[in-house]
C-alpha cells in the first residue's frame, strides 16, 4: 500500500506498527511498513511469526527473533534419531526398536493434539476470525475438524448454561455430564448415584422425580436454541437417558 494513498487512520496505524516492529529489533521504515501493511497487520494479530514477516517483506531477521514454530522440536527429534543406534536390518529387534519409538511419538502427538484443541476455543474470541484459526493450524488440523471442534464448544457452552438454569444439579444424586464428540455435537449423560437410603425409597416416586428433572432440563435445552435426540431403544429421550443411553445435542436448525 502506498503511503500517499493511505487514509489518516491507516497512516497512524502504520506508525504504530513501525514502533512495534522496531521494538522487536527490525530495522525498517514507515514507507516499508505501509508497503507491507497487510503482512505487518497479520504479524501484529499473531497470525504469523516475526521471522515469517521478515521473510515475506525482505527485512533483515533480528538475531533475537524466535525460531519458527516447530523448528526446535524438529531439530531435537532429528538430533535424537541421528544418535540412535538400531539393531541390524532384517532383525525382529530392529522392528521392535522402531515400533517402541513410534509409540512414544504417538503419545507425545496425542498430548499436543489435546493441548491444541484446548487452545483453539481460548483463541476463538472477538477480533479473531475462525478462518484465521484455520490458517493457524494448517497442516495439523483440517478446516472441517477446526470448525467441528469450535462448533462443539459453542454447543457445549450453551448446553452448560441450560443445565445450570434447569437446576438439575442441585440434587446431588443427579450426575449430569456433557461430553463433546466428533461431528460438532455433544453427548448428554444422566447417571444417578443413589445412596443406600435413596435405594430404599419408593421406586415410583423416584421415577417421577427423575422424569420431572429431565423434562425441565430438556425444556431448558430447547429454550436456549438446542435440539436433542437419542438412538437408544426407548420411545422417548427421557427413557433413554434414564437407561444410561446418551442424548445427542446440537444447535437447532433455523426454521
Amino acid at each position: 500500500m502506498d503511503w500517499t494513498k493511505m487514509s489518516r487512520r491507516q497512516q497512524e496505524a502504520a506508525r504504530g506498527l513501525l514502533e512495534k516492529v522496531r521494538a522487536q529489533g527490525v530495522v525498517t521504515s514507515v514507507s516499508q511498513v505501509s508497503k507491507f501493511f497487510d503482512e505487518t497487520m497479520s504479524w501484529d494479530r499473531g497470525e504469523m511469526s516475526l521471522r515469517a514477516l521478515c521473510e515475506a517483506t525482505g527485512w533483515d531477521v533480528p538475531e533475537s527473533a524466535a525460531p519458527e514454530p516447530g523448528e526446535d522440536l524438529a531439530r531435537a527429534i532429528q538430533t535424537v534419531l541421528a544418535g540412535t543406534v538400531r539393531p541390524r536390518l532384517g532383525s525382529v529387534e530392529r522392528v521392535q526398536h522402531i515400533s517402541a519409538d513410534i509409540k512414544v511419538v504417538k503419545k507425545v502427538l496425542a498430548g499436543l493434539m489435546t493441548d491444541l484443541k484446548e487452545s483453539l476455543p481460548a483463541a476463538d474470541k472477538p477480533g479473531t476470525t475462525r478462518e484465521t484459526l484455520v490458517r493457524a493450524v494448517q497442516g495439523a488440523l483440517s478446516r472441517r475438524l477446526v470448525m467441528e471442534h469450535l462448533g462443539a464448544m459453542d454447543v457445549l457452552s450453551v448446553a452448560e448454561q441450560a443445565v445450570a438454569e434447569s437446576g438439575i444439579r442441585k440434587k446431588k444424586e443427579y450426575n449430569v455430564r456433557l461430553t463433546p464428540v466428533a461431528g460438532g455435537s455433544i453427548h448428554l449423560y444422566f447417571d444417578p448415584d443413589y445412596g443406600y437410603e435413596s435405594q430404599r425409597q419408593d421406586g415410583a416416586a423416584r421415577y417421577i422425580d427423575e422424569h420431572n428433572a429431565l423434562s425441565g432440563l430438556l425444556l431448558c435445552l430447547r429454550n436456549t436454541g438446542l435440539a436433542f435426540s437419542s438412538d437408544g431403544p426407548h420411545d422417548t429421550v427421557i427413557e433413554d437417558l434414564r437407561d444410561h443411553h446418551p442424548a445427542v445435542i446440537r444447535m437447532a436448525k433455523a426454521d
